[in-house]
């Protein structure tokens, strides 16, 4: 929680030298719609989360890093994921706005598989891991996914 005094401040300091922000996507997500900008500079991005009510229900103003060196270099292996079906990919990209993974050289081009339905990722209790939707069959085996 912040005051407006200090909301106020942080968005000033946060937009300085920003002269725009281009809209990158809207996309339903456990209940709300999430929005993403992205500064003209790509240097900053902001992702919000919207209700039915149009009520933000979180924000979130990112500065965002940058490792052209590494983010043009492509791999020569060929990967086979280890399912078939339609997943969603929570985390995911070239910037800490998509993929908070971006952060840490070691994990900078990793990808959060999602099983959705109806546009969520669990049904029942948020607060309980059994609610997500995390098993997958390939063939004839289970695989459990944490």
């Amino acid at each position: 929680m912040v005051s407006l005094e200090q909301f106020t401040s942080l968005g000033e300091s946060f937009n300085h030298n920003v002269k725009s922000y281009i809209f990158l996507s809207q996309m339903p997500f456990q209940g709300l719609i999430e929005y993403l900008w992205i500064s003209d500079n790509n240097d900053k991005g902001i992702r919000a989360f919207v209700n039915s009510d149009q009520i933000i229900e979180g924000l979130l103003l990112q500065p965002l890093s940058k490792f052209p060196g590494q983010d043009e270099q492509f791999t020569e292996n060929t990967y086979q994921h280890p399912f078939s079906d339609e997943w969603f990919v929570l985390w995911g990209g070239t910037n800490e706005l998509v993929n908070y993974h971006y952060a840490y050289e070691n994990q900078r081009y990793a990808y959060d598989f999602l099983i959705m339905k109806d546009d969520r990722s669990f049904e029942g209790d948020a607060s309980v891991n059994e609610s997500y939707f995390q098993i997958a069959r390939i063939g004839n085996k289970q695989l459990h996914f944490e």
